[in-house]
């Protein structure tokens, strides 16, 4: 009973915290690509979606169409269109849970690693706010409004002179996904030296307040202490280092 507390505090101690650090970043980009997600397709569907109207000749063009698959109408042969044994209504329903536990686990993320770099954060704000703006059209308009239509210039690329339709959703997504993987391959094995470095720290400064310690090792620890703040801002950790040296002063 005490574990399951424990873990149950851990888990509203890390939400309130993710709170209050993320409000001015991932809900801001989530909410921004919502809203203008929203009112795109709301506009294109209501205003635009007679005919193609084309913004740059070759290249750019508006037209409005319904997709019942995945990002840019791919629906990886689970589809009858492409030989799948699925129908459109059996796609809607596997999209939206598979969609559906794809956010809760990238808001799982966004929580735990509240931390992170903010590269790292807004790659998945624009993933789940992408995700999201799609799965409200899912749910209530049954399937995908797409409107963004791009050609190679006149030029015949795999067999066809147009890239697939898509919306300001899936570019959020690909977005996304590309800062994601950025960070993956950039950054990720420093941040996560830097996270055991401040594991360790934490360690050191909560070890028994009666041992003598020696001043070399104290100013060792303070150094870097000061090395993980640069990177990781952390007040409880810094109030844990403060009273672990205040003590053993006192010593």
């Amino acid at each position: 009973m005490v574990s399951i507390k424990n873990s149950k505090n851990a888990f509203f101690k890390a939400v309130l915290n993710y709170l209050k650090q993320a409000i001015r970043l991932e809900f801001i980009i989530i909410f921004a690509v919502l809203l203008f997600d929203t009112v795109s397709k709301y506009i294109v569907s209501n205003f635009f979606s007679d005919r193609r109207y084309t913004i740059i000749p070759r290249f750019l063009h508006i037209s409005y169409t319904r997709n019942p698959n995945a990002a840019f109408g791919f629906c990886f042969w689970l589809c009858e269109r492409q030989g799948g044994p699925l129908n459109d209504e059996q796609m809607r329903i596997f999209f939206i849970c598979f969609i559906s536990v794809t956010i809760l686990a990238f808001i799982a993320f966004m929580v735990w690693g509240v931390k992170n770099r903010p590269l790292f954060r807004i790659s998945l704000a624009m993933i789940v706010g992408g995700a999201i703006g799609n799965l409200y059209c899912r749910i209530f308009h049954l399937s995908v409004r797409d409107f963004i239509s791009i050609e190679f210039f006149g030029l015949r690329i795999f067999g066809t002179a147009f890239f697939n339709t898509f919306n300001l959703a899936d570019s959020a997504l690909i977005v996304g996904v590309a800062m994601f993987l950025i960070y993956v391959f950039a950054f990720f094995n420093k941040d996560e030296k830097l996270r055991q470095e401040r594991k360790q720290a934490k360690k050191l400064a909560n070890v028994n307040t009666e041992t003598e310690i020696d001043p070399n090792q104290t100013n060792a620890l303070k150094e870097q202490k000061d090395k993980i703040d640069d990177a990781d801002d952390d007040d409880d950790d810094d109030s844990d280092f403060i009273n672990f040296l205040k003590l053993n002063n006192k010593n």
